[in-house]
């Protein structure tokens, strides 16, 4: 009988009360837990794509454990430094798994027509906005003032937008934002070497870069706080693992096992990010272990399948959609975007 996703991970999760362990074959596992057999395929290769940053660095102690053979399953993995070249591969069925930004989940979900679903978040909100000045601490002290974005139309414009319009701020009137520099290593730089930019919204570790350059340069508002703040109990999730439904409905043994691996890989950053950070560079998600050590506390990592999670990420989708249709590929997500 075919089980659950969900029933599947609970059996793998008993693997430290494992009473046998097999080969069955070349190409199988068989692993024998309280709650019955799970046959894993060894042969299987399951392509897993990451983004180099905050939403990748989660999955390093597992990158790093496949490498070296410790792992039961065949992983390919490929680390993009930008989110636009990870979809084509979801769309094509070129990689089955995928570590991306919540708002693409919802564009790939209404590109395929419900062909990926969304297993668990993984990053909650990263995002800060940075200053010399630290009179400024909320958003309100915000008013008069000009923060510089990293390009328009992009996820951090209208979350900063959200909580200005919630805070009672109109954008343009009482806050200026400013879309001079396109990317946050341009936005970086401009910190380093403008003294045109007095204020800018920063993701980690964006933020533990900027202030390796710049001087007294300090996060003075945590958007995630001011998420809070006016969100009615809806929490900021930012990065999620997806996964397409052609390959969970062929594999779902296997995608379980990864999400047990995954889990772990992401407590084990968590608990010891000292640890983790030099994991994080030998893997080639962020460059030099210093940086990753001192943006893992400010990353919000988790893996989080809870049913408070798709009721918080499905009220982003909505408030996103509102701000900007396109910023979800047109239209909210069903429910059904959550692998049951």
């Amino acid at each position: 009988m075919k089980k659950t996703l969900s029933l599947i991970i609970i059996a793998l999760m008993t693997l430290t009360l494992l009473t046998a362990c097999q080969k069955s074959g070349n190409d199988e596992v068989t692993t024998t837990t309280p709650s019955g057999e799970v046959v894993l395929d060894k042969e299987l290769e399951i392509r897993v794509s990451v983004l180099s940053g905050t939403t990748g660095m989660g999955i390093a102690p597992l990158i790093k454990s496949a490498n070296e053979g410790k792992e039961p399953l065949n992983y390919k993995f490929d680390i993009q430094s930008d989110a636009t070249l990870i979809a084509p591969g979801i769309i094509g069925g070129k990689v089955d798994i995928a570590a991306v930004p919540t708002n693409l989940a919802a564009t790939l979900y209404n590109k395929t027509n419900g062909g990926i679903k969304l297993l668990a978040a993984n990053t909650k909100g990263v995002l800060y906005i940075v200053s010399k000045d630290t009179a400024v601490d909320s958003i309100d002290d915000l008013k008069g003032k000009t923060v510089h974005v990293p390009g328009a139309g992009t996820n951090p414009e209208y979350l900063l937008k959200y909580v200005l319009t919630a805070a009672g701020l109109e954008v343009g009137k009482d806050v200026t934002l400013d879309y001079t520099y396109q990317s946050p290593d341009a936005l970086t730089a401009a910190l380093a070497s403008s003294t045109d930019v007095s204020y800018a919204l920063l993701p980690e570790p964006k933020v533990s870069a900027a202030q390796g350059q710049v001087s007294d340069l300090k996060a003075v508002i945590n958007l995630t706080t001011e998420w809070n703040k006016v969100s009615q109990g809806y929490e900021l999730y930012q990065g999620c693992v997806i996964v397409r439904k052609a390959f969970l409905d062929e594999h779902p043994n296997e995608v379980a096992e990864f999400l047990r691996a995954y889990k772990a890989s992401i407590e084990s950053v968590t608990a010891d990010p000292a640890a983790a950070s030099e994991i994080i560079a030998e893997v080639g998600i962020i460059p030099k272990a210093a940086l990753a050590k001192k943006a893992i506390p400010n990353c919000n990592l988790c893996y989080d399948d809870s049913q408070k999670m798709k009721d918080s990420v499905l009220k982003l989708f909505q408030i996103l959609h509102d701000l900007e249709k396109s910023s979800v590929g047109g239209k909210v997500p069903a429910a059904d975007i959550f692998a049951d």
